[in-house]
């Protein structure tokens, strides 16, 4: 049976079950080309802490995989177009989610803003990037 998000945050589950396993896909693979390991860890970390504090919400204000987990196949660090949140954060933290984006908040505590918004052909989730 396939439930709709909103259902999902409303029985209380923290994340779907695709992005569980996407963050368990994303663990066990290596950088993909372009990303420094250390910034693919930064992804890897943030997407831990966003499943377990923001997940839910973002689920409540309609976001799609691809608003949380999106990047552009060939390009995914130069397409910033094709960006889902996780990989735009970078060191940010999440302040708050509401329908339109995120609050976000720099190292130096300045503030951000993420929009969702309509994404590019092209763009896939961050752990069906292939290595080439």
């Amino acid at each position: 049976m396939i439930r709709s998000r909103t259902a999902i945050a409303l029985e209380g589950i923290a994340a779907p079950p695709l992005w569980d396993e996407g963050c368990a896909a994303l663990r066990a693979m290596p950088p993909p080309p372009g990303f420094p390991l250390d910034r693919w860890r930064g992804i890897i970390d943030a997407t831990g802490t966003f499943l377990d504090h923001w997940a839910a919400e973002a689920i409540r204000c309609g976001w799609s995989d691809l608003d949380v987990f999106g990047c552009y196949d060939t390009a995914p660090t130069a397409r910033r177009d094709a960006m889902g949140l996780l990989i735009m954060l970078d060191g940010c933290e999440v302040a708050a989610i509401d329908a339109e984006g995120a609050d976000l908040v720099t190292v130096g505590s300045a503030r951000q803003r993420f929009r969702c918004r309509s994404l590019p052909p092209g763009t896939v989730l961050l752990w069906q990037l292939v290595r080439r």
